[in-house]
């Protein structure tokens, strides 16, 4: 089965000529007459729709599905393309459309052999959906029209109902999304509602571990799949909005010993200046495993050095006083780490850290890698909208890449608690959507009570 995403397939005629606008392939068919008249199928086709489940952008996932016989296109192969054109409305009337493009003349040989598969996948809020497809063969003037009902559940026991406040009940994702694109969803606008309300003044800081480390042994599919859960928990975080005091985020590089992006302005995510940072030769297969297993242990020890010095430039003196003499409310630090599993870094023995302060506490996401958790890389992949996904560095993954790297590892906890001795430490095992979720509602209900 061939599949197609979004808003047209990618074929070289398609690529050489400028995107349409859904509204201008809408105007090309009489769809509203159509609706009028009711269902139709004068072509084969199938059309399937499923709300699946929570993305790690803490986002639900619906999808609708066309599929066309390639006997059935082949036959066509001169009508020049087949236009596909979908329209969801919520129960409000509001409604969102979609299109695809088949250019029929650049269709292959083998394809005519398979059914074709058009998807349109978008995140939606839970609720009640009228769904209209339509095919239209321009050029015999046949078409085809389905209209049905779409159901998106809520979460049971949601920790964070009211994150999704404020958003649009449907945004088609775009199919433009290259690379890095696909993990972080850039050609999504929708933020999360995330108010973070507090007793007193927060620091309140998101950092991401993106290092290309020794725990990857040197495979791209395993450092991609920890990508596709530490960039879009990282983004879920930074749609913190802290009413009280200051977000900071930042991403580092712990064997490099630097940190790759920092960003104080309190502002969405920049992340065209993220992206430039998950460069080609930051990839680990850019290092042969033979190299890694040569050289000495990478050691995490920059992670102590830029807490600590995040640590010391936030502290101010001890004993501020507000007008009439009293004393102000000392602020609160927090820290949050997204980071994969530290068992393969050296830890050496360290002296513990002489805090200036002592309201400092770190929340630290590791990504699990337990065999009994993880999917496989396709699992994982279709799980999140990243079918079909591009390598993000230049690699391809080889056949024993994925599964087997990290097999055993449990991220070495203790031993990152002795080296942050005595910060504060609580530890959030995620691997899932719903791990990111909890672990995010976890946080803001104890820092608003601290």
């Amino acid at each position: 089965m061939l599949v197609a995403f979004g808003s047209s397939i990618a074929l070289p005629a398609m690529a050489q000529t400028p995107e349409p606008s859904a509204e201008s392939v809408f105007a090309e068919a009489p769809f509203e007459q159509w609706l009028g008249e009711g269902p139709r199928q004068q072509v084969p086709w199938e059309v399937r729709m499923s709300a699946r489940f929570l993305s790690i952008h803490q986002r639900l996932i619906a999808s609708i599905e066309v599929l066309v016989p390639g006997t059935e296109l082949a036959k066509r192969h001169a009508d020049g393309h087949i236009t596909l054109l979908v329209k969801v409305t919520d129960k409000a009337g509001a409604s969102y459309r979609n299109f695809c493009l088949l250019e029929l003349n650049d269709m292959k040989a083998d394809m005519r052999k398979t059914d074709m598969s058009f998807s349109w996948d978008a995140f939606a809020l839970p609720g009640e959906y009228s769904v209209d497809a339509a095919l239209y063969d321009k050029a015999t003037g046949e078409h085809n029209l389905f209209r049905g009902k779409l159901r998106v559940n809520p979460l049971k026991n949601d920790p964070l109902r009211d994150a999704w406040d404020g958003l649009p009940s449907i945004e088609f994702w775009s199919t433009k999304r290259e690379g890095p694109d696909y993990l972080f969803h850039s050609d999504i606008d929708g933020r999360l509602h995330l108010p973070l309300n507090t007793k007193r003044p927060v620091r309140l800081e998101v950092l991401a571990d993106l290092s290309s480390s020794d725990t990857f042994k040197g495979s791209t599919a395993a450092y991609e799949q920890y990508l596709a859960v530490a960039l879009p928990a990282f983004k879920a975080f930074s749609h913190i909005s802290v009413s009280n005091g200051s977000l900071h985020l930042a991403t580092l590089d712990l064997p490099q010993r630097r940190a790759t992006f920092l960003q104080d302005d309190g502002k969405d995510l920049d992340w065209p200046r993220l992206k430039a940072t998950l460069i080609p030769t930051n990839g680990p297969g850019v290092v042969s495993v033979g190299s890694l297993r040569e050289r000495h242990r990478q050691s995490p020890v920059f992670l102590r050095e830029e807490l600590v010095r995040r640590i010391d430039a936030a502290s101010g003196p001890d004993d501020q006083q507000a007008p009439g003499g009293a004393k102000t409310e000392e602020s609160l630090h927090v820290f949050i780490l997204i980071g994969s599993p530290m068992d393969l870094y050296a830890f050496p023995d360290l002296p513990p850290i002489e805090l200036r302060k002592e309201n400092c506490v770190l929340y630290y996401l590791q990504y699990e890698f337990a065999d009994q958790r993880r999917p496989t890389p396709a699992e994982f992949l279709r799980q999140n909208g990243l079918s079909g996904i591009d390598s993000l560095i230049a690699h391809r993954p080889s056949k024993g890449d994925g599964p087997q790297v990290g097999r055993g590892l449990n991220g070495a906890v203790g031993n990152v608690e002795r080296m942050l001795k005595p910060l504060k430490i609580h530890v959030f095992k995620v691997i899932s959507a719903e791990d990111v979720r909890r672990a995010l509602a976890k946080v803001m209900t104890e820092v608003s009570e601290m």
